[in-house]
């Protein structure tokens, strides 16, 4: 039969899902090796077999779902049962020039729980002494999951949704896996796309902080691209409007010192700076957030879609027309007595804000180059969208376009903060 073509086949599904595709790689060999059996005895390359010459994916995928035994009865069927239903079968006994019984010999034999494994690395399951048949038969369907998501136009695994249906309705969640369902009769899945998905749904009561629920596709939709911020696990609900902007012009501020930080060296005092750039972004969002109608509900759940083009607007042409900076802070009154709300009511009673010099100058400055900066080159807009039509306002620039990178920087800075944790409590001289 068409060996050569099962493996061939075997080793392109094998390699689109490993991390490591070389003989080197105990998966890698015994996932492609499961692969390759059953597309053998399928008649991969078989112009006259029931299946062949190109064994569908859904085949495929259904009798990897059958499980070991059952593929050990269909090797048994070709091979006899002394060489199907055998492990740690000796080579000496049968024709290792067949490179069919070679690779079935090399599945079917058990391993030592520390090694060696035939010269490869191993990471999966290395106490166990199970054959790679046994123990890789999973990773084997999920290469030919993966095939067959890609053939038939699956949801990626990681693609944001929201539940509609259920206990979990209105969860943001991510999609987890396919689920195919299976058709015993014709022995392969359903047509068409997957039926129902796995998904990964946010439960702040569960231990991981999310739960694995199987889901129908009509329980579930994609996420429009305003629902990043809820996606990401960014703050969506705050003390009011004005505390919302601070949160934000904070995150936007801290986001550009991630990115550029050769550039605030550059600041002499960029400490003192940062909280007044900070103040000044979210001064900008309010304003802009209230002449949009985006200041309802008061707990700031629309800020994420603030346009953005009117705070650059007010603030990179600064240093030629201080104007738009007066207007914007004679317009601005912010409640509380936080932080930023300081910082703007202070600028607000400066004695003369058409002459700003100096220090004064640079921060406002600052600020516009800021919001350049992120805008510019880290706002995720559709692709294909150009400068010129959002600076035209064909396309709406928004807050939220700006949620992904937050978001990342935001895990940089806890990633950061776990490895300086864990340097303090093992001591400097660990490493």
């Amino acid at each position: 039969m068409g060996w050569e073509h099962a493996r061939d086949r075997a080793q392109g599904l094998a390699e689109a899902d490993q991390l490591i595709t070389s003989e080197d790689s105990w998966e890698f060999v015994g996932v492609r090796g499961i692969l390759a059996t059953i597309l053998w005895y399928l008649g991969e390359g078989d112009e006259g077999s029931a299946e062949g010459p190109h064994v569908p994916l859904g085949r495929l995928l259904w009798e990897l779902d059958q499980g070991a035994e059952h593929i050990r009865g269909q090797v048994s069927g070709l091979l006899g049962d002394e060489i199907g239903q055998g492990t740690d079968i000796d080579p000496d006994t049968v024709d290792m020039s067949d490179p069919c019984i070679a690779t079935w010999v090399w599945l079917t034999k058990t391993w030592p729980s520390d090694g060696p494994w035939d010269g490869k690395t191993r990471g999966v399951a290395r106490g166990l002494t199970d054959p790679a048949l046994t123990v890789l038969i999973s990773w084997a369907a999920g290469a030919a999951c993966k095939a067959l998501d890609f053939e038939r136009g699956a949801l990626k695994r990681g693609k944001p949704v929201r539940v509609t249906g259920g206990e979990y309705e209105g969860r943001i969640g991510a999609i987890a896996a396919s689920m195919w369902a299976l058709d015993d009769v014709g022995k392969t899945v359903n047509d068409g796309p997957p039926m129902a998905y796995e998904v990964q749904v946010r439960d702040q009561a569960a231990l991981r902080g999310w739960v694995q629920v199987r889901l129908l596709v009509d329980e579930f939709r994609l996420t429009e691209p305003d629902e990043i911020v809820e996606v990401l696990g960014l703050p969506t609900r705050h003390e009011n409007v004005w505390r919302g902007c601070e949160a934000w012009g904070a995150e936007l501020m801290r986001l550009h010192q991630h990115l550029y930080p050769d550039k605030w060296l550059t600041i002499e005092d960029p400490e003192g700076h940062g909280p007044v750039i900070a103040a000044l972004i979210a001064a900008g969002l309010y304003d802009t957030a209230r002449t949009n109608g985006l200041d309802e509900p008061d707990d700031g759940s629309q800020l994420h879609k603030t346009p953005m083009m009117p705070l650059l607007d007010d603030f990179f042409g600064a240093p030629h027309s201080w104007s738009k900076v007066v207007g914007l802070l004679s317009r601005v009154e912010v409640p509380g007595t936080s932080l930023g709300a300081e910082v703007i009511n202070a600028l607000k009673i400066a004695p003369d804000l058409e002459g700003f010099a100096g220090q004064q100058r640079l921060v406002v400055e600052t600020t516009g180059r800021v919001l350049l900066d992120l805008l510019s080159y880290h706002a995720r807009v559709p692709e294909g969208v150009t400068w010129a039509e959002m600076a035209a306002g064909q396309v709406q620039l928004r807050l939220f376009h700006l949620a992904r990178p937050v978001g990342e920087a935001q895990q940089e800075r806890r990633r950061v903060d776990r490895a300086a944790a864990l340097n303090a409590a093992l001591g400097d001289d660990e490493f």
